[in-house]
């Protein structure tokens, strides 16, 4: 009776204590993992709270022992008064000894890249659009790319 009880505290206190701050979480997906330099893939949202503080990141997974150490990415930040502001990323995949840097599970890494950390963002709606550079038609081996904005913890 006491294990039952203990295991139903436990559980209790683990769904109470998981605290979902996430205001956005979208993403794309690419057919024959091919990220098309032609694609402007942008993502749109909402900030109806400007006294938080908030974490934007961007997600991006690929075929695992991925053969480029890095691609240039940019990011045009379109903010809720008309402002904006470009970002570019020399987005690293490898480490300078060749090591992968994202989180690998099978034949497939992920990696994060912060944009904005404990930020203070404006109410209304912001449009962030990522293209890359890459000196090639498609960035090679790329199979999602996504946004997340999160109420900072």
């Amino acid at each position: 009776m006491k294990i039952k009880y203990l295991l139903l505290v436990g559980l209790f206190f683990i769904m109470t204590s998981c605290n979902n701050s996430s205001v956005y979480n979208e993403g794309y997906d690419f057919p024959k993992n091919q990220w098309q330099k032609k694609s402007s893939n942008f993502f749109v949202f909402t900030i109806d709270d400007d006294t938080s503080l908030y974490d934007v990141t961007f997600n991006l997974s690929h075929v695992y022992d991925y053969q480029f150490a890095s691609a240039p990415l940019s990011f045009k930040w379109t903010k809720p008064d008309g402002s904006s502001e470009t970002i570019p990323v020399d987005f690293k995949f490898k480490d300078e000894n060749g090591k992968e840097l994202g989180d690998c599970a099978g034949d497939i890494c992920d990696l994060k890249h912060t944009l904005a950390s404990k930020a203070k963002l404006l109410k209304g709606e912001h449009q962030i659009t990522v293209t890359h550079s890459f000196h090639f038609d498609y960035l090679p081996n790329i199979i999602h790319i996504g946004l997340d904005v999160s109420k900072a913890k």
